[in-house]
């Protein structure tokens, strides 16, 4: 196997062209392969005298051409996402005549091939180039140094047989997961053709793991919707039966009517709203008739025809056997006769009693006066006799309880006076006002309880003063932050006009002059090429920030038991670290341990949920977008006044991200990841 360790010489195409123009060197041009097939997303870092100098990409046929200026020594690293380095080294200085110095020279070399870069290999032997051009006198034209490159060659025979052997390996596992993947592909259909929705998830799902694009990730969305429906039609049609057994016809109504939306073709819950319709009609029929039986017995009741009443209770309990009041009315109808005689007898009862009680009472034995008088209370509560008698009595002892009554109200007063003055020391208004009602109701009118009016009355309106200045704040603090926010995420206008309510709220504060002042300060550095480079600093300093952040929440994904997040999270720390073995290797022991695993998870939809008023950098607003986006990539693009807005939404392993890019019309462009600020390069890497 020829292995990109050397360059494909029998490929070589050379041809030097020489034109004449105001640029001079030579205009190198190689095509970078991997798997013998072009490479369009390599990337190319030209060095000169081993110093960094520029980088540039292929085209899309993998394609490179690159002018070299004559005078300096070149080096060309050929290289990749997860790719190997090599290199090729142009001597432009070394031998090369005046006369070509003003010239450009086309040199085509043909072809290099790169290897991904495995960990099991030792790729030190890269380091030096694989190949070296220079210029022979002898030939007057640029040529390879064969006997460098054959002994490179040589060198690099083992690295060369480790990575083939490797190749071979990913190509075999390739296979058995595409094969695997067609299989469920297979078996979802089938399932889905014979409506098994369920299994057909089931196989789709499994699919999803081995390959997240494809049929399988589109079937799988159809059914998710499919099986939501019917779970909300048979939740409908439950929740329908459960108010229909409770006898809740209206509302179980509602619950079929939904349900059969759902499921125009199903019988059964029209079935169910036609029995409910008639149902109440019946009801409404037998609760007229039950209400004009009643009606009737009341007003023989009233009248005192208690034979009459007692018919008409007797008609609506055959209606309703249920009806409390009708039987309530029936045994007082059916009792009546029999009290008119137990009234006679209660009747002298109670006379002999009054008049026992009325010869206590001349005789000064008011105890035994008043237990008559309880005697013939328990016989007649309701008397204008007993009463009468019974004020007599009270009067002879009022004299006596007057003193004493007298000064249990001014006790009483006097505790919610000290109850109304400890409520408003503690800032209860409401209580203090409670206690001087009551106070109020004891005694109208008194001084100290007017000077606690006034006191209380004081106190509300400082209170009213200050929440109305706190609300001014308030608001001012609201439209500040608001303006911030829209400063940071770049809509200086929106953050301009906030300023400018907040402005007329209060207008003379220091905190408004400073932000007014940094938003004029953004205004001028968007006109500045300062915020490129302070982006990309932020860039740097988010990327350390956002791998430690999701090392540590791997780590207690892990802890916890939860191998799928956490491996989520190592791979969103991976992005930002390639290379970490702390990583890598964690990875590599939990995938062993999840090969088999699958898991399942419904997403659902709020649509009154506003996601732009959540805190993106909240737990809530990860999980949320998790369940309003499908897994995967979302794309949505918006305008909005002088901005064209691109929303990124990924979704993985139940968690949410947003991406935007915001271009401004007068060419600003920024970048944010969940409402924080990031570099384009960061954005294009995450969002591929």
């Amino acid at each position: 196997m020829l292995r990109g360790l050397y360059l494909i010489f029998g490929l070589l195409l050379l041809s030097l062209c020489i034109v004449g123009q105001e640029d001079s060197g030579v205009k190198f041009s190689i095509t970078v392969k991997h798997k013998s097939n072009t490479y369009p997303s390599a990337l190319i870092k030209v060095y000169r005298s081993n110093s960094f100098l520029d980088q540039a990409n292929v085209d899309q046929d993998g394609e490179f051409s690159y002018l070299l200026p004559y005078g300096f020594v070149y080096q060309l690293h050929f290289t990749g996402d997860g790719m190997a380095t090599k290199i090729i080294e142009l001597d432009l200085i070394s031998n090369i005549p005046e006369s070509e110095k003003n010239m450009v020279h086309d040199w085509s070399i043909g072809e290099i091939e790169l290897f991904k870069s495995y960990k099991e290999i030792d790729i030190s032997k890269l380091a030096r180039p694989v190949a070296r051009i220079h210029y022979e006198s002898d030939m007057s034209e640029f040529s390879i140094d064969y006997k460098f490159t054959g002994k490179r060659k040589k060198e690099l025979a083992g690295v060369e047989a480790q990575v083939e052997k490797l190749e071979k390996q990913e190509a075999a596992v390739e296979k058995e997961n595409k094969k695997e993947y067609e299989d469920l592909v297979v078996k979802g259909n089938n399932a889905l053709n014979s409506m098994q929705f369920k299994s057909a998830r089931g196989y789709f799902e499994k699919a999803i793991v081995l390959n997240a694009e494809g049929e399988a990730k589109q079937k799988l969305n159809a059914i998710n919707k499919v099986l939501q429906k019917e779970e909300k039609y048979d939740e409908l049609l439950a929740e329908g039966n459960a108010l229909f057994e409770k006898g809740e016809l209206q509302q179980a109504s509602e619950r079929y009517v939904s349900a059969s939306t759902l499921n125009p073709t199903s019988k059964f819950p029209k079935q169910q709203i036609v029995v409910i319709s008639q149902k109440i009609k019946q009801e409404e029929k037998q609760a007229n008739a039950f209400n004009n039986y009643m009606a009737v017995a009341n007003r023989a009741y009233s009248d005192g025809n208690y034979i009459a009443a007692s018919a008409g209770y007797k008609k609506a309990l055959n209606i309703n056997p249920e009806a409390l009041l009708a039987t309530k009315k029936l045994e007082f109808s059916e009792t009546k006769v029999k009290q008119k005689a137990e009234e006679e007898a209660i009747d002298q009862k109670f006379n002999n009693l009054i008049v026992e009680a009325k010869n206590a009472r001349v005789k000064g034995d008011l105890t035994a006066a008043e237990s008559f008088l309880a005697q013939a209370e328990a016989v007649k509560p309701e008397n204008e006799t007993l009463a009468s008698e019974k004020l007599t009595l009270a009067l002879l002892k009022v004299e006596v309880k007057q003193k004493a009554e007298e000064e249990a109200i001014d006790q009483k007063f006097n505790n919610l006076i000290v109850e109304a003055k400890n409520a408003r020391v503690k800032g209860d208004l409401t209580a203090a006002e409670s206690f001087l009602v009551q106070a109020e109701a004891v005694k109208s009118v008194n001084g100290t309880l007017a000077a606690e009016k006034i006191a209380l009355a004081s106190l509300k309106v400082k209170v009213k003063q200050k929440a109305e200045e706190e609300a001014i704040d308030q608001k001012f603090n609201n439209l500040i932050v608001e303006a911030k926010n829209a400063r940071f995420k770049g809509d200086l206008a929106s953050a301009e006009s906030l300023l400018a309510q907040a402005e007329i709220v209060k207008p003379n504060n220091e905190t408004l002059t400073n932000e007014k002042s940094a938003l004029a300060m953004m205004f001028e550095e968007k006109k500045s090429a300062e915020a490129a480079s302070q982006l990309s600093l932020i860039a740097e300093k988010e990327k350390e920030e956002q791998f430690s952040k999701y090392i540590s929440l791997a780590e207690n994904s892990e802890g916890s038991g939860n191998e799928k997040q956490a491996i989520f999270f190592y791979k969103k720390a991976q992005e930002f670290k390639p290379e970490s073995t702390e990583v890598n290797s964690a990875l590599a022991i939990l995938n062993k341990t999840l090969e088999k695993k699958v898991t399942s998870k419904l997403p659902s939809t709020d649509p009154n949920i506003d996601l732009d008023k959540m805190d993106k950098k909240s737990s809530d607003f990860i999980s949320k977008l998790a369940t309003l986006y499908p897994e995967g990539k979302t794309v949505n693009k918006s305008s909005k006044g002088n901005k064209a807005i691109t929303q990124v939404i990924l979704v993985n392993g139940g968690r949410g991200t947003e991406y935007q890019e915001i271009k401004y019309s007068w060419g600003g462009v920024y970048y944010f990841r969940n409402g924080d600020p990031i570099t384009k390069l960061v954005f294009d890497k995450e969002t591929k």
